[in-house]
């Protein structure tokens, strides 16, 4: 069952840096100071780098399963709390689309992107203290909030 709810992190993980992606393409279009999107570009790549490393540690079947499991559950990423956590993620998760294009849907936009943003900070948050390379995609997360303005 663990390498079954260890798979579903690893999609969690991919759909996480599809979003990401979404906001950093996006956000060149959108006013933002021009050298902090300059430096989101450069670190982007070292961050995909971080998700690879972090889906990596999650899918390796190894004699140390059963003590990353043992983590992933005391950091609520197992069993009932991993359902409720990820259930909540991809609900919230498909409320996120496209970038809106008027002032209306934007409104709507924000709010649904906001929302995205606190639960994959709550679940990065997890992941973070058991897979250490998830806190750069955390701080990553938290900078692209800032960048577009997202964080309040």
């Amino acid at each position: 069952m663990s390498a079954a709810e260890r798979h579903q992190l690893s999609d969690m993980l991919i759909a996480a840096e599809e979003v990401l992606q979404a906001l950093v393409e996006r956000a060149e279009s959108e006013p933002v100071d021009a050298e902090e999107y300059a430096l989101l570009l450069d670190a982007w790549p070292e961050v995909r780098q971080a998700f690879a490393r972090a889906r990596h540690a999650l899918e390796a079947q190894s004699e140390a399963g059963a003590e990353l499991d043992a983590r992933l559950r005391d950091a609520g990423l197992l069993g009932m709390q991993l359902r409720m956590k990820l259930g909540i993620f991809w609900r919230v998760h498909r409320l996120f689309g496209g970038w809106p294009q008027d002032r209306r849907s934007r409104s709507s936009w924000r709010k649904a992107t906001v929302r995205l943003l606190r639960v994959l900070n709550i679940i990065l948050g997890s992941l973070a203290v058991v897979i250490p390379p998830v806190e750069a995609v955390s701080e990553f997360k938290d900078f692209l909030e800032i960048v577009l303005d997202l964080d309040g």
